[in-house]
């Protein structure tokens, strides 16, 4: 059964009610013995967290933090041309720059 207020003692105990509310409580705020507002709690946008859940689903190699081979390591230390227009992708894949329409042209190196 829900507990019902009325608007001055919900103006007087607002923070209280609020607390109730969150608690699970039904609260019914009235108007001259007419019910106007149900105060209910938001439910949760999220659960909480579960720590170790994934546990055993993922792993990481053992080489992971290695050094990247000199070949791979050289993509990341070319120079980066900047987009040109819309289309142009910011991806470099072996030295060479990719276009969505299926182009590709010669990355500029220094």
């Amino acid at each position: 059964m829900a507990t019902v207020v009325n608007v001055y003692e919900a103006k007087s105990h607002f923070s209280e009610l609020l607390g109730r509310a969150e608690a699970g409580e039904d609260i019914v705020i009235a108007r001259h013995g007419r019910p106007i507002v149900q105060l209910v709690a938001v439910a949760s946008r999220r659960p909480d967290r579960v720590l170790g859940q994934a546990a055993g689903r993922l792993w990481i190699a053992d080489d992971f933090d290695d050094p990247l081979p000199d070949e791979e390591a050289a993509w990341f230390d070319a120079s980066i041309e900047p987009a040109r227009g819309c289309c142009w992708t910011l991806m470099l894949l072996s030295g060479h720059w990719w276009h969505p329409h299926g182009s590709v042209k010669p990355a500029l190196r220094q």
